[in-house]
């Protein structure tokens, strides 16, 4: 567990911290918390930090980023944290990975911590399993991202998410997040955004393009939007958005009390297209 930061500033320790590459390959991580920020301003801690993280085997029990409860501008910690790319995979001496909870941290006046959050790349495959990963609530910001990648996320080779959610706050937070996405040969159970005031969040968001092929999704739900704003998508594409030979129960949009309501399935690109082969 990282130590918290009570002083006027600072950020709150890290529970496991790497400033180069970290790796697991097995055996087991219980518990592993950030950190929070108590003082006029700084950041909760990560849970597990590192420039570039590769889980390829093992499990982890619970990794959760501190809270940010300062009267400034603070952001929750995330659960876990790469700073370039991240990878959640096997080894080839591996016999399963396993995160059960990741959890961001919450904040008052900064953003939610992200669950599991890589600001380059991020790749989850051969069969990696993801229980939950849940974004932080925000008081008067964005509620963080169950999963979040700056980059490319790719889903895929048999890789699990039974729930990814994202934080309530002033503007919802999404379910699972990429700049751009592809979902192939996976599975989904539930990937749900959070409610927001000026902005519901949604399910699964891709700023670029798109691509959602051979994978099953059980649930998207885009949240509710109280305020004076709407709602969020189940699946939303600023870009292409392509679904090829994939079973999608249920993708819901949420509502808007003084807005317009979130779509199931939405591809916006101005200059793309939404497609849909033997779905």
């Amino acid at each position: 567990t990282g130590g918290d930061a009570t002083g006027t500033s600072g950020n709150g320790g890290s529970g496991i911290r790497s400033d180069g590459e970290f790796a697991i390959y097995g055996g087991t991580i219980t518990n592993a918390t950030g950190g929070d920020a108590t003082g006029t301003s700084g950041n909760g801690g990560s849970g597990i930090r590192s420039k570039i993280a590769k889980i390829l085997g093992g499990i982890i029990t619970k990794t959760k980023g501190g809270n940010a409860t300062d009267t400034n501008s603070g952001d929750g910690g995330h659960g876990i944290y790469s700073d370039g790319a991240l990878t959640i995979s096997q080894s080839e001496n591996s016999k399963s990975t396993t995160i059960r909870t990741a959890q961001g941290g919450t904040s008052t006046n900064g953003t939610g911590g992200n669950g599991i959050y890589s600001s380059g790349n991020l790749f989850i495959s051969k069969s990696a399993a993801i229980t939950d990963a849940t974004g932080g609530a925000s008081t008067d910001d964005t509620g963080g991202y169950g999963i979040h990648s700056g980059s490319m996320l790719t889903i895929s080779d048999n890789a699990t998410i039974t729930n990814a959610t994202g934080g309530s706050g002033w503007s919802g937070g999404n379910g699972i997040f990429g700049a751009a996405m592809k979902i192939i040969s996976s599975t989904i159970g539930t990937a749900k955004g959070g409610e927001g005031k000026t902005s519901g969040g949604n399910g699964i968001y891709g700023v670029g393009k798109l691509t959602i092929q051979k994978a099953t999704i059980t649930n998207a739900t885009g949240n509710k939007a109280t305020g004076n704003g709407n709602g969020g998508s189940g699946i939303f594409s600023d870009g292409m958005l392509s679904i090829d030979s994939a079973t999608i129960t249920n993708a819901t949009g949420g509502d808007a009390d003084n807005g317009t309501g979130g779509s199931g399935i939405r591809g916006d690109g101005s200059n793309d297209k939404l497609s849909i082969y033997n779905a």
